[in-house]
């Protein structure tokens, strides 16, 4: 991703390059980010422009530099304001940070009540859209992270999913919490997979 190439003026970096830029233009690039810089965008325009921008000009508010999506930074604040006596871990890109032996990682972890919640985020799902390259990739990583999930079910180790769409933020993120509910009262070991 060349600022360039995106038409951003030299000045405005620290207004327009941003995780979810990076992820949508180069893969690469959000990887390395992620794996080098701590998903720390001033840390890497420091190193590509040093001492032209100071760190506080890329800190326009804490979803940049921490969350892959202001989606994600809205579920987190849902699952932390109704999970109670319980923990809530958001994982998100940071690839030092997995579970199971295939080593995937969820976007959040949640424990509570002798139960562990691997909690994904499937913000770019669409079943209906072929054709389309990135689509296709997504629903592939989709495809095989559920696969993953399902073969990963064994009595000895409590792992329950939630799996979360872009539909459970709407009507005041009634379908997350109606989801957050389920976990409560069911034994369902998988919730929300479509």
């Amino acid at each position: 991703m060349q600022v360039k190439e995106l038409g951003i003026k030299y000045p405005d970096i620290p207004l327009h390059v941003t995780k979810y830029a990076m992820r949508k233009h180069s893969n690469t690039l959000y990887t390395l980010l992620n794996k080098y810089y701590d998903g720390k965008i001033s840390s890497w325009a420091n190193e590509c422009y040093p001492n032209e921008f100071k760190e506080d000009e890329f800190c326009i508010n804490n979803a940049r530099e921490y969350y892959d999506s202001i989606e994600e930074k809205e579920i987190d604040k849902i699952l932390k304001d109704n999970i109670n006596n319980g923990m809530v871990l958001y994982v998100g890109s940071d690839n030092r940070k997995f579970i199971l032996k295939e080593k995937v990682h969820p976007d959040w972890v949640i424990v509570k009540d002798n139960k562990t919640v691997i909690v994904e985020y499937w913000g770019m799902y669409n079943n209906t859209r072929v054709g389309n390259i990135v689509t296709d990739q997504y629903m592939q990583l989709y495809n095989k992270k559920v696969e993953i999930y399902k073969n990963s079910i064994r009595d000895d180790i409590q792992y329950y999913y939630l799996f979360l769409y872009p539909e459970d933020l709407k009507n005041n993120n009634k379908g997350i919490l109606d989801k957050l509910e389920l976990i409560n009262s069911t034994d369902e070991r998988i919730i929300g997979l479509k």
